[in-house]
Parts: structure tokens; sequence; C-alpha cells
């Protein structure tokens, strides 16, 4: 995976805009936003007509798996992260399902995907870098997911990991429910 890059995805019709410069990464929604450095971690809501809200806790070099979940939740419109993916795809393979893997193009990116059939279908796609470009179909305990990338560049804006503007910050031990 490249240390630097910006995807930008469509889940359910919302926009949600994956930043990552080693080891920082930012996931960022009309309606969300988390940063996550060495130093400190931040989930950042803006309701209509609100200021921002922004609960701070202790960094990390790498997303936690409660952290993925979470991520999901204000991000809404279905959106999964690639950390979700791929330990759905680690746990069917461990299962009797059917494994077809094909290419194509997606976001004018090479990518190659993974479908996995059994109870339910999945498929998820990455490109050529590693980035993820597809996820479409049933992750255990999740509805049907549709996230898919529309926008790559491996450079990131210069603002990717400053907080909402104006927004209100609370220190919190734990971002996970």
């Amino acid at each position: 995976m490249p240390s630097t890059y910006t995807a930008e995805y469509l889940a359910g019709g919302v926009v949600v805009t994956h930043v990552r410069v080693a080891p920082w990464l930012a996931y960022r929604s009309a309606v969300a936003a988390y940063l996550l450095a060495p130093d400190a971690t931040y989930l950042c809501r803006t309701a209509p007509d609100r200021r921002p809200a922004c609960d701070r806790a202790p960094g990390a070099d790498s997303l936690p798996m409660a952290h993925a979940r979470r991520i999901a939740q204000p991000a809404q419109g279905g959106f999964v992260t690639p950390e979700l993916v791929v330990s759905a795809i680690a746990g069917a393979v461990t299962r009797p399902y059917a494994v077809n893997r094909h290419g194509r193009t997606i976001a004018g990116q090479h990518a190659d995907c993974v479908e996995v059939t059994g109870t339910d279908r999945l498929t998820a796609c990455a490109t050529d870098e590693g980035v993820l470009a597809l996820v479409d179909g049933r992750l255990p305990g999740r509805p049907p997911v549709r996230t898919e990338l529309t926008r790559y560049s491996p450079t990131a804006p210069p603002d990717a990991f400053a907080l909402p503007p104006g927004a209100q910050v609370r220190d919190v031990e734990d971002l996970a429910p």
C-alpha cells in the first residue's frame, strides 16, 4: 500500500474521502471526520446548524478494528474501511465458499477482485497499489454495502488532517462504543 494517497469513495450516495500519509490517516464525509495519528485520534461529527464536536482519544500507529467499525456509523451510506473488508475476506476463505478472481478498471485504476459466494455474495477489489477499490455485497453482521472508489491521487491535500473549523474538542479514554 502506498504511504501517501487520497482515495474518494461513493457509498450509498455519501462521498467519503480517505487520506493516508503514513502513519497518519483520515476518513471524512460531510457529517463526520476520523483522524488517526500516533499522538491522538479524533472522531468528529457535524450536525446541521451546529458547531462540529470532536472526541479526542490517545493515538495509535494503525487503525484498531473497533475504530474501523465505528467509522462506518457516522460516515453513513454503507461505507466500510479496508480493515473490515480484509477481516471479512479472511473469515470467508476459511469456509467452503466459492472464490473467483478477476480484474477490472475502477476510477481509472486497474484492480484485482475477489468474489466470494456462499450464503451471501461479497466482491472486494484492490488497485495494483493495494488501495481498496470496491466492496459490493454483505459483510458478516452488516446490511448489504457498496463502496466504490471514484477518484485516486498519489498525493494528500495539506489540510487533510485538520479538525473541522470551529470544532469543540472533548477528551475521552477511547473512541470505541
